[in-house]
């Protein structure tokens, strides 16, 4: 009856559990979720709902959000800079995407003194566990010479920049399609998508 304007105004409002679903349509957002929520598009097409990203990351998994869920939506333009580690959504804590489309984002990966390659539209940090299924990632580019796409686990860290970076080994990654994309060079240490 009386929704909020913005996805960042009901995170900030929800309680920890809340459900916070996406109405039909295009929104802008740049949000940290610091507690349990659910955040869905209204009808369960991610095409339905789009959220335009307007900072980096666009949604950040941070400390407080263990088991935090977001479904049925697409983000979109993501970009980040040398250096930025996810610019549509960074793990730092564990949760899940579920039913999600990222599309049109960048990613510059990491300065090149980055050991651990840093970078990447998704990125999830050593040891979280995160859960990405049913999932659509197209026609996003990475920028800069030597990235790649890649998928980076069991402790093996390297100068690769990926447009998917998952260290370490507590995350499942689940009927995804990866199509479309676009990324400069190759550069791969680990296991390789």
């Amino acid at each position: 009856e009386s929704p909020f304007a913005t996805l960042t105004n009901a995170v900030a409002k929800a309680a920890a559990e809340d459900e916070i679903v996406l109405m039909k349509g295009t929104h802008s957002a740049n949000v940290s979720i610091t507690k349990k929520l659910t955040i869905r598009g209204e009808t369960g097409n991610r095409d339905d709902v789009i959220v335009q990203s307007t900072g980096i990351p666009t949604i950040d998994f941070s400390t407080g959000s263990d088991g935090s869920i977001i479904r049925d939506f697409t983000i979109q333009g993501a970009d980040g800079g040398i250096g930025n580690q996810g610019s549509a959504v960074s793990f730092n804590n564990s949760g899940s995407i579920i039913n999600c489309r990222m599309t049109q984002c960048t990613c510059a990966g990491g300065a090149a003194s980055d050991s651990m390659g840093a970078g990447g539209v998704v990125w999830v940090n050593s040891n979280i566990a995160a859960t990405i299924k049913d999932y659509l990632f197209d026609n996003n580019i990475s920028t800069t010479a030597s990235n790649g796409i890649g998928l980076f686990g069991n402790g093996r860290y390297g100068k690769a920049k990926a447009m998917i970076y998952i260290a370490g080994n507590n995350s499942l990654v689940e009927n995804c399609t990866i199509t479309n994309n676009s990324y400069v060079g190759w550069y791969a240490h680990g296991y390789v998508l």
